[in-house]
């Protein structure tokens, strides 16, 4: 085996902001993957939540979760604030 140690890597991951190295994660993973925000709003659609949804991923950020899940009970979501989970 080769000694490597000193060489600089082809790629600087510490020049890469982290929040681009998460997106490529996310593009990435196999699965669907919506990221939603307090209002249900799709923030994040990765490449295989659009192809499952059938939509161009811009078209799919932007608009409300409910649009492509509209069986989805947003309430089942959130905790009740004396379940004793988590902070509060």
């Amino acid at each position: 085996m080769a000694d490597v140690t000193g060489r600089e890597s082809a790629v600087n991951f510490e020049k890469i902001p982290a929040v681009d190295r998460r997106e490529d994660v996310v593009d990435f993973v196999p699965d669907a993957v919506l990221i939603v925000d307090d209002n249900g709003t799709v923030v994040r659609a990765n490449l295989a939540a659009a192809a499952l949804l059938g939509y161009e991923r811009h078209a799919v950020e932007g608009r409300g979760v409910l649009d492509f899940l509209p069986f989805f009970d947003w309430n089942l979501t959130r905790l009740p604030p004396d379940s004793g989970h988590g902070a509060g």
